[in-house]
């Protein structure tokens, strides 16, 4: 796609539903009305896991997919003076 940028790749990317990457897992903390966190995650199923992964890139990842486990990303905290 050379005409799309990388934020609309992401953004086309997590605007699905029903799959594993999407809106739907993003977890948002708020306190006192103002966002003050937020995670990306959604339990290993098998169907996820299974496929070795070649590059070696993604490999470490892919070696810590565990069925039943908790998928973990993109932990973000807002620091509160």
């Amino acid at each position: 796609m050379p005409d799309v940028s990388l934020e609309e790749v992401g953004a086309a990317r997590y605007a699905r539903t029903a799959t594993a990457f999407s809106y739907e897992n993003c977890l948002v903390s708020v306190c006192r009305g103002e966002i003050v966190g937020m995670a990306y995650a959604f339990a290993m199923s098998v169907e996820e896991t299974g496929s070795e992964e070649h590059d070696p890139v993604l490999r470490p990842y892919a070696e810590l997919e565990d069925p039943g486990s908790l998928y973990l990303s993109e932990p973000d905290l807002k620091r509160m003076e």
